[in-house]
């Protein structure tokens, strides 16, 4: 319903806090990027690749959302 889209991007425009949050699908809610090892920039890559961190239910070392970048990160927010 639409009711549930709003909240979606009231959640992850106001609410979700990026610096130390994860998504988690398998849980249902949120977890901690400390939680995850998902506090530390990889080698190799220019920049944060852990902005918006969404954990795979799968593959729980995988973060899906390591590959948004920062211009996609401030469209979300902006919802």
């Amino acid at each position: 319903s639409g009711e549930l889209l709003v909240g979606f991007f009231r959640c992850y425009a106001r609410e979700f806090d990026f610096k130390g949050g994860v998504v988690s699908v398998r849980t249902g809610g949120h977890l901690s990027k400390h939680e995850k090892g998902w506090t530390t920039k990889e080698r190799g890559f220019r920049g944060d690749r852990h902005l918006f961190c969404i954990e795979d239910p799968f593959e729980l070392t995988h973060d899906l959302g390591r590959v948004c970048d920062p211009q996609t990160l401030s469209e979300v927010k902006q919802e």
